[in-house]
């Protein structure tokens, strides 16, 4: 009986030692798994983290793409405004070029209509001096009194 005894408590001390050995493996297992799931975690965190930093400098790089775009409008737009000022006063000094033209041509004009103006008055005049120097040089007749006078003077 002790024999069995001991044999039976031998048993199962083996079953024991079997038993906290497939817990130690276990456990091992576990432990391993967990390590295993914490490199995941961490890698999965720098992966976020480079993902979240690429994603910033995607961001950053299409801001400054944004603003040198805008930049390279408003560069434009200045040029162009330049040009159109530009063309204005080119435009204008045209502008104020053939209105002097035309002010002078008005001022030739005005001068020959003057001129012309004077000559005829001139001519006028010598017309004027001869018909009174011959008028002063006829013979005087006295004005007539009566009609038929004018009439027997103008059939003379």
């Amino acid at each position: 009986d002790a024999a069995n005894r001991a044999a039976s408590d031998d048993a199962a001390t083996e079953k024991l030692r079997q038993a906290e050995a497939a817990a130690t493996a276990r456990l091992e297992e576990l432990r391993e798994a967990e390590a295993a799931a914490r490199e995941r975690a961490a890698a999965l965190a720098a992966q976020r983290v480079a993902d979240e930093e690429a994603e910033s400098q995607r961001r950053a790089a299409d801001l400054r793409a944004a603003e040198e775009a805008a930049q390279k409008r408003l560069e434009a737009i200045e040029k162009a405004e330049a040009e159109a000022r530009s063309r204005i006063e080119e435009e204008g000094a045209k502008r104020a070029a053939e209105l002097e033209a035309a002010a002078e041509a008005r001022e030739r004009q005005a001068a020959a209509r003057e001129k012309a103006a004077s000559e005829a008055l001139a001519q006028r005049e010598e017309v004027v001096e001869v018909a009174v120097s011959r008028a002063a040089a006829a013979p005087r007749q006295p004005a007539p009194k009566k009609r038929c006078d004018v009439e027997a003077r103008a059939k003379a």
